[in-house]
């Protein structure tokens, strides 16, 4: 179970920081949600795809790594694998405590935040299994 030891306030007032924060800023966060795959138009403590989360209001891309597209994707071959990624990370954070490091915000204005436990990264770990692989500052095709 994800234990970022989350208080709904914490996170909202991260969220205020990090908007009006420069890019390259780094705060920590610790939340303990229980995530669910996200669906409809209320997200909230949820998982969007294989690097995008919500944390309480706050929507996170995981930094450093690109997974498969699910609702854009140009494949069946993406979509399936795009889904296990997601699937993959949503295991990963309600598996054990974690803790949010935030670094900025994308051109999307996402907190971009890496997910660390002890010696682990969840990107990391999403690369070496094969879910994700490294972010080389733009996307390249999966199909």
């Amino acid at each position: 179970m994800l234990r970022l030891c989350h208080v709904a306030a914490l996170a909202g007032s991260i969220a205020a920081g990090l908007m009006g924060s420069a890019a390259g800023a780094s705060s920590t966060a610790a939340t303990s949600p229980s995530y669910v795959i996200c669906k409809g138009g209320f997200r909230h403590d949820c998982v969007v795809d294989g690097d995008t989360f919500w944390l309480g209001r706050m929507k996170v891309r995981l930094a450093d790594i690109d997974t498969p597209e699910i609702t854009d994707a140009k494949c069946a071959s993406e979509r399936q694998r795009g889904e296990a990624a997601r699937d993959r990370l949503l295991a990963l954070l309600n598996s054990r405590e974690w803790e949010l490091v935030l670094d900025g915000k994308d051109r999307y204005r996402r907190a971009l935040g890496r997910l660390v436990s002890g010696n682990a990264d969840a990107g990391a770990i999403l690369v070496r299994e094969g879910f994700a692989r490294p972010y080389g500052g733009h996307r390249r095709p999966w199909c």
